[in-house]
């Protein structure tokens, strides 16, 4: 599976996140991000799937789920 990484402000939004994408039947994995990578220092992600980033985005937004950047993000 091809994978972006959506990066998260601390643990606890990556789980909510997973949780959230879980219930949805999108396939998700915390993983640790290289802070130097993102503009915010972010050291936390959940990666997905990049042909659900779209859709990954739309229920975080709904759900209030802030997150940051999207690493390795193609559109569609």
């Amino acid at each position: 599976m091809s994978e972006s990484i959506i990066t998260m402000r601390s643990e606890t939004y990556a789980a909510k996140a997973s949780k959230l994408l879980t219930r949805y039947g999108l396939r998700c994995r915390i993983v640790s991000v290289d802070p130097a990578l993102t503009s915010r220092g972010c050291s936390v992600g959940v990666a997905v799937n990049y042909y659900d980033v779209k859709e990954v985005k739309r229920l975080l937004n709904g759900a209030n789920i802030t997150f940051g950047e999207v690493l390795g993000q193609r559109e569609f």
